[in-house]
């Protein structure tokens, strides 16, 4: 209706309305993509008065990223006129369009990572504009193009901007893991840049920019001031450094120190814990934080080096401020605090390690519905592994949890089949059933028994269930089957799934190969078989048809093969081979050609006799016939 009535009023409209239309209808719970069109249509129109400027096109960009709209018409547009690639060659190597805030540049940046649709170009271009005047130069004499580095010249960026930079960087790591320095889209190529970053180039120079900016401050002594909008941080300047004190969003600043835990550098993980014991060096501080980004500040604890006292002092703050949180708050992050529990633990957090794993195990047992399937598999994994760990150290702590542990396990093998139906039936982004991560992750870990046996003191003879256990493990071949069959070619998800049946298989002893007596076949060879048809489907050479090799399966990778060959051998299956290769070129083409030409050459003895010609046109003839046939 919306549409029909922008559609109706079109004339009327000017490219702001159109822009903020579609930023109003972008914020609906349900978008569907009719008004969207229109505006794209119209404000990418070439012949139309009504164009977007700078301004405009950022924010209808990401208008188009927050309805997770992929738009390629209007991407280009809105490329084009953010990155000015109309104006004239610029008399320097390195100047930048100026038309964009910082600020715009960040969001744009936002917006195109979220629609997939980050390229070099994009990337050096609004990079270089939002950490302005960092720039890229060669480092020295000598060094070709292609061997240029990132390094910061002049002043730093504010620092606001800056982190809002390193937040987008951390949310968008995979997406810059797939930028290459070669632009698909070469009217997009800066002219006069003379280098397009890649993505590993782009990451490094935020994090090089964030170092040498925050190295002036003192992140160990932040404050946290309330404000309007939430938290924010006040960082104070080191003695001798000039410039103001900075004042940052508490999400940015924690995203920032994220980042950095996740840098190979070590001044880096240095500096994103001196931000966590500034955030959360007292009891007070922690306990100030939002549930959510204390659970993000465990991360960073996680990844930082703790060798410091001061920094195990701040991971029991933290600790016992989510453990005075209500239990029912606890559920959803439930999974993210049990896997940060194992790598904590050490010789003073052990009592408070075990205090919060014993408030937050009851918790996620009894509301074990509020947890997905992926939650649910983190969580039960990450539990049996903290008990592990304690019975190794502390006895004790171990007794307490062993019976919350148990319960838990038992309720998630029972579960385990009702949660897969319904994450199939009623998870928006799964419209072929479970993912291959959620199959492999649940079907390895069900395979470690020696784990699960963890949970019932390690006893002899404890275990879990058979039943359950025997369902979840007929559940699992159906949907693990499933995943292989759409996979197609077997991949490393394939040899898993394989590896963790057959260790299952020989434990209780399952026959590889479906008999005719049995009733139903076992979980090993309801895997089994789908992996053999995967196989030898890879590997089939329809040699006879007029395809090229691109229209032909993709190759199994050789660790794949080798690993699914020993497997094989292992439970005694019989190992696809693949059948040679013909000839290239269809044989039915070579024989039509051939009685062709006995056709011509038969025809051309015609003159020497009647009775002879008569007698060759019809061998001619009758070869001619079969040709055709042959190419038929």
């Amino acid at each position: 209706k919306m549409a029909g009535l922008v559609v109706e009023k079109l004339s009327a409209l000017t490219p702001e309305d159109l822009v903020r239309l579609a930023d109003c209808y972008s914020k609906l719970d349900t978008v569907h993509h009719g008004l969207l069109n229109v505006a794209a249509l119209v404000l990418a129109d070439a012949e139309d008065e009504r164009a977007l400027n700078p301004d405009l096109a950022v924010k209808i960009l990401s208008s188009f990223a927050r309805a997770n709209y992929r738009l390629p018409l209007l991407i280009l547009e809105a490329k084009r006129i953010i990155l000015d690639v109309d104006s004239e060659i610029r008399s320097r190597p390195f100047d930048l369009p100026d038309h964009i805030s910082k600020e715009q540049s960040v969001s744009a940046l936002r917006s195109l990572s979220s629609l997939g649709a980050l390229e070099s170009a994009s990337l050096t271009a609004l990079l270089l504009t939002a950490l302005s005047p960092a720039r890229l130069l060669q480092l020295r004499e000598g060094y070709s193009d292609d061997e240029q580095v990132l390094q910061l010249v002049g002043p730093e960026p504010a620092l606001d901007v800056l982190c809002s930079t390193c937040q987008w960087a951390f949310s968008a790591l995979d997406d810059l893991a797939k930028v290459s320095s070669v632009c698909a889209e070469t009217d997009l190529r800066l002219r006069g840049l003379g280098h397009n970053t890649t993505g590993e180039e782009g990451l490094q120079f935020v994090l090089s920019v964030t170092r040498q900016t925050l190295g002036k401050y003192d992140c160990s002594r932040l404050r946290l001031i309330p404000s309007s909008s939430g938290l924010r941080c006040l960082l104070p300047l080191l003695p001798g450094c000039s410039g103001d004190n900075g004042l940052v969003e508490s999400q940015s600043l924690l995203d920032t120190a994220r980042l950095l835990s996740r840098s190979p550098v070590p001044g880096d993980i240095e500096l994103a814990r001196s931000i966590f014991i500034g955030a959360c060096g007292r009891p007070q501080l922690a306990a100030r934080w939002p549930l959510q980004e204390q659970v993000q500040w465990l991360d960073v604890a996680v990844r930082s080096d703790l060798s410091l006292a001061q920094a195990k002092e701040t991971v029991l703050h933290l600790l016992d401020a989510i453990a005075q949180q209500e239990k029912h708050r606890l559920v959803p992050v439930a999974a993210d605090i049990f896997v940060s529990l194992p790598a904590l633990l050490s010789e003073g957090s052990t009592a408070t390690v075990a205090k919060l794993a014993a408030a937050l195990l009851p918790a996620a047992e009894q509301q074990h519905y509020r947890l997905s399937l992926r939650q649910a598999e983190a969580s039960l994994r990450s539990s049996l592994d903290l008990l592990k760990k304690l019975r190794e150290e502390k006895e004790s702590a171990a007794k307490q949890l062993q019976p919350l542990t148990q319960k838990l396990l038992e309720t998630s093998v029972r579960n385990l089949p009702a949660k897969c139906r319904s994450e199939s039936v009623f998870s928006k982004d799964r419209m072929e059933g479970l993912t291959d991560e959620d199959v492999v992750s649940w079907s390895l870990l069900l395979s470690k028994f020696d784990l699960l046996v963890e949970a019932y003191g390690g006893c002899e003879g404890a275990a879990p269930p058979a039943k359950a256990l025997d369902e979840a493990w007929k559940h699992l071949s159906q949907e693990a089957s499933a995943v292989i069959i759409r996979t197609g070619e077997p991949t490393l998800a394939t040899a898993a799934l394989l590896r963790s049946f057959a260790t299952e298989g020989e434990r209780q002893g399952w026959s590889a190969v479906a008999s005719a007596d049995e009733v139903e076949p076992s979980p090993l060879a309801v895997v089994g078989n789908s992996v053999k048809q995967a196989w030898a489907r890879a590997i089939t050479v329809d040699g006879e048809e007029l395809e090229d090799e691109e229209h032909e399966p993709l190759t199994i990778a050789a660790d794949v093969e080798e690993e699914l060959r020993a497997i094989f051998t292992r439970l005694g299956l019989f190992v696809p081979t693949a059948p040679q290769r013909p000839p290239p070129g269809p044989a039915a083409l070579r024989r039509g050609a051939s009685a062709s030409t006995s056709s011509s050459s038969s025809s051309s003895s015609s003159s020497s006799s009647s009775a002879a010609a008569a007698s060759s046109s019809s061998s001619a003839a009758q070869q001619s016939k079969e040709g055709r046939s042959g190419s038929i």
